[in-house]
């Protein structure tokens, strides 16, 4: 800790350890959603023999963040109740995390697949026709397998009369 704490007040960023303390907490704190800081982050937390307080002030930097936005606060609720109706052995933080990867990992398949649509713009049926003709089935399997993978939906069960008879 010495070390970086040197290096660090060589660089000008830390006077006394006290301030030194302060200064990075409010740093870092403003900083929560630049990607870049990820790894300051994680080396403050790693040098601080107590980061509590950093670690508090960043979530409460983030709830503050979130807590204006409704429909964020509807999917995170939506991603709470998820997790909380099912047994396992993880924390639910970690739960939670998974839940949000899916759904996260969920918009961007779709995204991808959307992107692949010809441009609605070109008000071309015609040409919708024709790329339907050429890619759309490719298309909808991707689409059925984004379906299953993600939502477990949209399987092709292929039932035949007597199965589908002993369903009804």
């Amino acid at each position: 800790m010495e070390i970086v704490q040197s290096l660090l007040t060589k660089m000008g960023i830390f006077r006394k350890p006290q301030q030194a303390f302060e200064q990075l907490v409010s740093q870092s704190v403003n900083q929560i959603t630049d990607k870049r800081w990820r790894e300051i982050f994680l080396l403050t937390v790693g040098i601080l023999e107590e980061a509590d307080d950093l670690l508090q002030l960043m979530k409460q930097r983030i709830d503050k963040l979130l807590a204006g936005d409704e429909k964020l606060q509807e999917f995170l609720t939506l991603i709470n109740e998820k997790s909380c109706s099912v047994e396992t052995p993880y924390k639910p933080v970690a739960v939670r995390a998974f839940y949000l990867s899916l759904s996260l990992e969920l918009k961007r398949s779709l995204q991808q697949l959307k992107d692949q649509l010809p441009d609605p713009s070109a008000d071309e049926k015609k040409s919708f026709k024709n790329w339907w003709q050429k890619n759309g089935q490719a298309w909808a399997k991707e689409l059925r397998s984004v379906m299953i993978k993600h939502r477990n939906i949209g399987h092709h069960w292929q039932f035949n009369d007597d199965q589908k008879q002993l369903l009804k």
